[in-house]
């Protein structure tokens, strides 16, 4: 197996994780749909409903789908001067790092992505419930959790994008020996 090899089987197995996270999302989705059917009076409307909660049910699918599928060309890509020859014996404690940095950003995006869009159906729901106590302390929990959720994703992508420089800097701060 060639360093991309790897990768890309690491990338395959991240989209099957997704699908499963993607599953436990269409709970959330169908306690929503369900809520709105029974209160439609306590929502704002169908399409914040649809948006808040589908719309990551949909992006993770869709992301699940990009891992399984073009996990070969996305290995191209961190992987550019890769030569098939190379074996995995021949994979630096830098390269393997950084295959291990994009591998946990993947997983804290696919995280945090259904939780962004769990943010915005709360904040519209207390956006019409303004006057309501439980909305206020809703609305109290819901900015430290906004900004912890806003952390991760953004740590998500930079774990993913930034893998190569992070393992870089990690391997000069701490050497193997």
């Amino acid at each position: 197996m060639t360093k991309r090899d790897v990768f890309s089987l690491a990338l395959k197995i991240l989209g099957v994780y997704t699908i499963i996270v993607a599953i436990s999302t269409l709970r959330f989705s169908l306690s929503m749909i369900f809520s709105y059917i029974a209160n439609p009076q306590y929502f704002p409307s169908l399409v914040s409903i649809v948006a808040g909660s589908l719309l990551p049910l949909l992006l993770l699918l869709i992301l699940s789908y990009y891992l399984i599928k073009r996990s070969d060309k996305l290995s191209k890509t961190i992987f550019p001067n890769s030569q098939s020859e190379k074996v995995i014996l021949t994979l630096t404690s830098v390269e393997m790092q950084s295959i291990a940095f994009s591998i946990i950003g993947v997983l804290v995006i696919v995280w945090a992505l259904p939780k962004l869009f769990e943010i915005v159906t709360q904040l519209s729901y207390s956006k019409i419930h303004r006057g309501d106590v439980f909305s206020v302390r809703m609305g109290q929990k819901l900015i430290g959790y906004s900004i912890d959720v806003v952390i991760r994703f953004a740590l998500g992508i930079y774990l993913f994008i930034g893998s190569k420089g992070l393992s870089t800097i990690w391997h000069k701060i701490h050497p193997l020996k």
